[in-house]
């Protein structure tokens, strides 16, 4: 009984000085908010983890646009030389070719290494390719219809900034009568109120934005 005691506890110390071992030629250092794993028996080897920044050449079709672009996995985890890895913040893909594009690419590439680092899975970009657009900003007076009989209105500001966005064909023919700010005042007694103008745009041709978004609008009686 004695005899098997003693080999138990002495497996339990040829485990515990094996994980001790085990454990010391392990080190771990950070550096920049960057964890770089020290390899045993492999001085100076390290991992790093870095974003990974798309390389996009040409251009879409005439008449379409880059409306974003995706890369999957946006972060890739490198090995190497620690000496080298310290040296790297990004890393860039291969080139993707966009050139006359019409619809989306999707392209799974391999990225731009320096000598003895290598990568740790694929990396796939993702390009949204769309209908090009125009941003367009007009001031545009704003226009009260509608008044009962024997009533006026005046509105504060009497003019609005009216931004808009369309394809780029269309927005950029747009003519200072396409773009309308309208308050119904049908409904309207003699007071004042905050209203926010309709704005009314071409088919096409999407509201951006209104500024500022409500106006005053006071109504009086034309006679006492």
């Amino acid at each position: 009984m004695r005899g098997r005691l003693s080999t138990i506890v002495g497996e339990r110390w040829l485990l515990f000085l094996l994980s001790l071992a085990i454990a010391a030629g392990l080190w771990f250092s950070v550096k920049e908010g960057t964890r770089q794993v020290i390899f045993p028996g492999r001085p100076g080897a390290a991992l790093l983890t870095v974003p990974v920044v798309p390389t996009l050449v040409g251009a879409p079709a005439e008449g379409f646009a880059v409306r974003g672009v995706e890369v999957r996995p946006p972060l890739v985890t490198l090995a190497g030389p620690m000496e080298v890895l310290e040296k790297i913040d990004t890393v860039s893909t291969a080139e993707v070719n966009i050139s006359d594009a019409r619809a989306d690419i999707t392209r799974t590439v391999e990225l731009r290494l320096p000598p003895g680092v290598r990568s740790i899975g694929a990396v796939t970009v993702n390009v949204r390719i769309g209908p090009a657009t125009l941003r367009f900003i007009r001031e545009t007076p704003v226009e009260l219809q509608r008044l009962p009989d024997g009533l006026r209105a005046e509105a504060t500001p009497a003019v609005v900034t009216v931004e808009v966005e369309g394809p780029a064909a269309l927005t950029g023919a747009l003519r200072p009568a396409d773009l309308r700010a309208v308050v119904d005042g049908a409904a309207l007694a003699p007071g004042t109120y905050r209203i926010r103008p309709q704005v009314l745009v071409p088919s096409g041709v999407r509201l951006v934005a209104l500024r500022p978004r409500e106006i005053v609008v006071t109504v009086r009686r034309l006679y006492p």
